[in-house]
């Protein structure tokens, strides 16, 4: 009986992740995104559209498809909403593996004026989708962003998005590692920007973060956003990083 009840735990859990990684992956490859880009891109604002309920920009076809009332379409997308998504989709809250909290104004602010004062010309952003739209329109910071969320692919090229899970660091798409490490490996001065939900384990995200040091052949100056109160977990796991 014991023995029954420990299968179906374990089973139980591994389908969960399985239909997490499942519902982890996009509608579209990434081919098809860039091409949905493109022609939103080519529309004149008004003509833009984009679906709240299904975090897609909408192709003129689409349209018919979307107006019932299960669906909120917004009409009329500036060029300034296309290069702010994280305003645009609605965050991930329904499930712990994916829990999404962006940044204030303030933060995001204050981050960019310390990775100004650090002399930074690259941040790798993981899980930091604010910081990465204000980096780049703001700063002239080249900023590439890893994120567990596919849906941002639709707004991003590949060099400047990957899909990435922090927790076990896995690429989603098989350029990922190679595109990643090539950005931390050309020249500039490189800082690691990471905002991982609070509930994650500090030594599983200390082997992530390692792994992406190892990619940058160094130990890269790193923010890490944790609560304070979890400082004698990350020096365990991280002894370098002060809190």
């Amino acid at each position: 009986e014991v023995l029954f009840e420990w299968y179906t735990v374990v089973e139980f859990h591994s389908q969960r992740w399985k239909s997490i990684f499942k519902e982890s992956q996009p509608i579209l490859d990434r081919k098809e995104m860039s091409h949905r880009l493109d022609i939103v891109r080519s529309q004149a604002p008004e003509q833009r559209r984009f679906c709240r309920r299904c975090g897609r920009l909408l192709l003129e076809q689409e349209l018919e498809s979307h107006r019932d009332e299960d669906h909120s379409v917004q009409e009329g997308l500036s060029n300034a909403e296309l290069a702010e998504p994280s305003k645009l989709l609605s965050p991930v809250d329904d499930r712990k593996a994916q829990a999404q909290f962006h940044f204030s104004h303030s933060v995001v602010q204050l981050l960019c004026s310390e990775l100004q004062r650090l002399g930074c010309t690259k941040v790798l952003c993981v899980g930091t989708p604010r910081l990465h739209e204000a980096l780049t329109s703001t700063t002239g910071i080249d900023s590439l962003l890893l994120d567990i969320d596919h849906r941002y692919a639709q707004f991003l090229p590949p060099g400047c998005f990957q899909c990435y899970s922090m927790f076990n660091a896995f690429f989603y798409e098989p350029e990922g590692t190679d595109l990643c490490q090539r950005f931390l490996r050309s020249a500039g001065t490189v800082a690691l920007v990471i905002d991982p939900p609070f509930g994650g384990l500090a030594e599983v995200l200390g082997r992530s973060i390692r792994k992406l040091w190892e990619m940058a052949g160094k130990e890269l100056s790193t923010i890490l956003v944790f609560p304070y109160f979890m400082e004698s977990h990350v020096i365990s796991a991280m002894p370098s990083l002060v809190m």
